[in-house]
C-alpha cells in the first residue's frame, strides 16, 4: 500500500500507481484523498471521477458532470459549478476538506497524479488500495 501524507507548494504533483488485478474476477481499486484544508488539488490521470458509493460522474473527456439516477430514470446532467469537484481540461479540481473514497477500477495499470492547483501549500494523504 502506497499511503502517504503530502504538502505540496503551488505547482507541485505527485504521482500514484494504481495497479490492476484482472486475474481476480471481483477487484476492484480505490482511491482515498484525505484533505486538512480546502485548498485546490487538481485530479488528474482517470476519465471518469466518482466516488465509490456516489452517484455523481465526472466524466473528463466528455466534460460532463452526470447524475445517474439508478436503471429506472435516466441520467441527469449536472452544471460544472459543484461545491467541491469541478471539472477542468485534463481533470477535476477538489476543494472539499475531509476524506472522499474514489473508484480507482480500471483495466490496465495508470498513474494517478495530484496537483497544487491553489496559491498556498496543500496538505492531504493520499492512497491507492487494490482489492
Amino acid at each position: 500500500m502506497n499511503y502517504g501524507k503530502y504538502t505540496l507548494q503551488p505547482g507541485q504533483s505527485v504521482n500514484l500507481r494504481v495497479n490492476h488485478r484482472t486475474q481476480d474476477l471481483e477487484y476492484y481499486s480505490i482511491f482515498i484523498l484525505k484533505k486538512n484544508d480546502s485548498s485546490r488539488i487538481k485530479l488528474t490521470g482517470s476519465s471518469v471521477w466518482s466516488e465509490r458509493t456516489g452517484d455523481v460522474y465526472s466524466e473528463v473527456e466528455g466534460q460532463k458532470i452526470i447524475k445517474s439516477h439508478g436503471l429506472d430514470e435516466e441520467d441527469e446532467e449536472l452544471p460544472n459549478t459543484q461545491p467541491d469537484i469541478y471539472l477542468v481540461k485534463d481533470g477535476v479540481v477538489v476543494n472539499y476538506q475531509g476524506e472522499k473514497v474514489f473508484d480507482a477500477t480500471n483495466n490496465k495499470p495508470y498513474t494517478i497524479s495530484i496537483t497544487n492547483v491553489d496559491n498556498q501549500p496543500a496538505q492531504f494523504e493520499a492512497q491507492v488500495v487494490d482489492k
